[in-house]
């Protein structure tokens, strides 16, 4: 847990304990996949703090896993697009159409294979 910390640190500075307690209040402090440093506090810290509104803000800009991901994040899109819808209001309708727009922008621009 503490590379996870430092990793905390390192991409949120004196912020870092603001995420850590959000994802207390939230029950978000579960990493969003395995082998992922990234917390699911994080996703709600950028809706909330940094604006954010669809994955590809999430997962290219904020976390950054879009280009650091084997598979640019489409493991964890589902989880990912949960948490948002939450916090935007997204119908389940709305949040399947940003999952759809998502991966077809990570296959043209990052060459992920399409999931069963």
């Amino acid at each position: 847990m503490r590379i996870a910390a430092e990793r905390l640190v390192a991409r949120h500075g004196t912020q870092a304990a603001d995420v850590t307690e959000l994802g207390r209040a939230t029950d978000t402090l579960r990493r969003l996949g395995p082998g992922i440093d990234q917390l699911e506090a994080e996703v709600i810290w950028a809706v909330r703090r940094e604006l954010a509104l669809g994955l590809d803000d999430v997962l290219a800009r904020r976390t950054r896993l879009a280009q650091e991901q084997p598979d640019s994040g489409a493991s964890i899109v589902n989880r990912v697009s949960t948490l948002l819808a939450s916090e935007l209001g997204w119908t389940e309708g709305e949040r399947v159409a940003e999952v759809e727009r998502y991966l077809t922008s990570a296959r043209a621009e990052y060459g992920v294979p399409v999931q069963p």
